[in-house]
C-alpha cells in the first residue's frame, strides 16, 4: 500500500497532520470540519484491499465487540485501500507509554491479564486481534482497546495473507498470540523488544530482579521457538493475577 503523506485529503473530508507507523496498514490523525463549523480530529487507519472488496464487507467490518475494540465511526474504501475511522479516542497508545515510563509489576500484571481475558472473549466470538503495544489504547477510565481487527477471515492477522479459519490455523494464531503475549511482557518491563538483545535473549529476571521466578519461566517458555513447550493463554493470565 502506498502511504499518503500529511496535508492529503482522505474519504474528501479527512485532513492529513501526521502518520504514525502501524503494526498492519498504516494510523493517520487526521482532522475534519464538523457541520457546526468545529475542529474534529479523528484517527484514520488505512489498509491496502483486494480490488474485488465488496460492500458487504464493510457491513461486516462493522460488526466487532466496542467493548473490546474502539469503535468506529465510519469504514470507506477509497482507491483499494480499506479507511477505518475511530471516534474521538480519549486515552492514549500502549506504544507511546513504554517508551515514555517503567511499569511495575503490578501494573504490567493487571494489564495483560486483561488483554489475555480480551483474547479469550475474541475466541469465543470468532475474532481475532494484533497483540501489539500500536494497537493497543488505555482509556482515560482504564480500559483495554485493540485498533486493528474483527471477524476472523475479514482481514489479515499476519502480513501477506488473511487469517483462515480452519482448526488448525486458529490453533497456530493461538501460538502465534502466546508468543507475543511474552514479548510484550518482556517489552513493558524492560523497554526494550526482545530482539533488540540480538540472538539471546537474557532471561528477564536479570533485566528485572524484583519479578518472581515463576514469571521469567513462563515468559521464557511464551519467547521459546520449542512451540510444544509454550504456555496456554489461560495459564498466563492465571499466574499474572496471582503475581500481580
Amino acid at each position: 500500500m502506498e502511504s499518503k503523506i500529511a496535508g492529503e485529503i482522505i474519504g474528501s473530508q479527512y485532513h492529513i497532520r501526521k502518520i504514525f507507523p502501524f503494526v498492519m496498514g498504516t494510523l493517520y490523525f487526521t482532522d475534519r470540519t464538523s457541520a457546526r463549523g468545529d475542529d474534529e480530529k479523528r484517527f484514520v487507519h488505512a489498509l491496502a484491499m483486494p480490488s474485488n472488496a465488496s460492500s458487504s464487507l464493510i457491513e461486516e467490518l462493522g460488526l466487532r465487540d466496542d467493548m473490546i475494540f474502539m469503535p468506529l465511526e465510519n469504514i470507506f474504501i477509497e482507491q483499494n485501500n480499506l479507511y477505518q475511522v475511530f471516534i474521538r479516542m480519549e486515552g492514549g497508545l500502549l506504544a507511546y507509554q513504554i517508551r515514555k515510563r517503567s511499569f511495575s509489576l503490578e501494573e504490567m500484571s493487571w494489564l495483560v491479564a486483561g488483554i489475555c481475558s480480551q483474547l479469550l472473549r475474541l475466541e469465543l466470538e470468532g475474532q481475532f486481534t494484533l497483540v501489539h503495544p500500536q494497537n493497543i489504547i488505555i482509556t482515560k477510565s482504564g480500559a483495554i482497546r485493540f485498533l486493528y481487527g474483527g471477524k476472523r477471515g475479514l482481514l489479515p492477522k499476519h502480513l501477506g495473507r488473511l487469517s483462515k479459519q480452519t482448526e488448525e490455523q486458529i490453533r497456530t494464531d493461538r501460538l502465534y498470540d502466546v508468543y507475543l503475549i511474552g514479548v510484550l511482557i518482556f517489552q513493558i518491563l524492560t523497554g526494550k523488544h526482545p530482539v533488540e538483545w540480538g540472538l539471546q535473549v537474557p532471561p528477564l529476571k536479570l533485566v528485572r530482579p524484583d519479578i518472581p521466578e515463576e514469571l521469567d519461566q513462563i515468559v521464557s517458555r511464551a519467547l521459546s521457538f520449542n512451540l510444544a513447550t509454550r504456555p496456554q493463554i489461560e495459564e498466563i493470565m492465571s499466574l499474572l493475577k496471582r503475581v500481580g
